[in-house]
């Protein structure tokens, strides 16, 4: 590969600019990562999934206009650009690199032949850094999306969870219930049910009757308060 090989740039790059901030050790920080991740979301280079609350269900599988298949779809995508990108790049780390080896190899043969090898290694230092650092800024990307990945699917597994115990709840309702009608004695078991259920709906009429009355006496009070003021 030429110099300029060496130095292009992949198109649709999913790299940050160089105006990010980074730590002592040249990684992208937190804060950085995580505002070119969100960027790039919003941009529509990493999919954004959609909300499992809305999906509506019994979806054909080979619905591609689904919300769920072109999400897919977009996932695959994404995925294979981001292979094809660090290919790109590690393949020209890989050449620059054993260019670089090759240049320091030559230095330790007679001083005869150190020029040609000392200006090898200056030319092929700097683009080996400049892609190494590529490709750990692309690994910390696509481990930043993999954890949002990770994270939305547990907030997805608590969602679940609590549907769950929901179903679970009705469920043993129903089956409660579903014994009293089955059972010999059903129409008994319905009056008790009722009766019971009346005096619980007495006892919150009269909690509210009493509340009303309290509130009513405060409000003489405050009224007899005002006048006398």
């Amino acid at each position: 590969m030429t110099k300029q090989d060496l130095q292009a740039i992949y198109p649709n790059s999913i790299l940050p600019s160089s105006a990010v901030t980074r730590n002592q050790d040249g990684s992208i920080a937190d804060a950085s990562l995580n505002s070119h991740v969100q960027s790039l979301s919003s941009a529509g280079i990493i999919p954004v999934r959609p909300d499992i609350n809305k999906l509506q269900g019994g979806e054909p599988a080979n619905d591609a206009s689904a919300p769920l298949a072109k999400y897919v779809q977009q996932e695959n995508a994404f995925l294979a650009g981001v292979q094809a990108e660090y290919c790109f790049y590690e393949s020209r780390y890989r050449y620059a690199l054993n260019s670089l080896l090759d240049s320091v190899a030559q230095a330790s043969l007679p001083a005869s032949n150190n020029q040609p090898s000392q200006s090898q290694f200056e030319v092929y230092l700097p683009i080996t850094k400049t892609l190494n650092q590529k490709l750990n800024d692309l690994t910390q990307v696509v481990n930043a999306v993999a954890n949002l990945r990770y994270s939305l699917s547990r907030q997805d597994n608590q969602s679940i969870n609590d549907i769950n115990q929901t179903l679970s709840k009705r469920a043993a309702d129903l089956k409660a219930q579903a014994a009293i009608l089955e059972s010999d004695g059903a129409a008994a078991d319905l009056r008790k049910r009722m009766v019971e259920y009346t005096k619980e709906k007495n006892s919150a009429t009269n909690n509210l009757l009493t509340l009303y009355a309290v509130l009513n006496i405060v409000a003489i009070g405050v009224l007899v308060t005002l006048a006398r003021t």
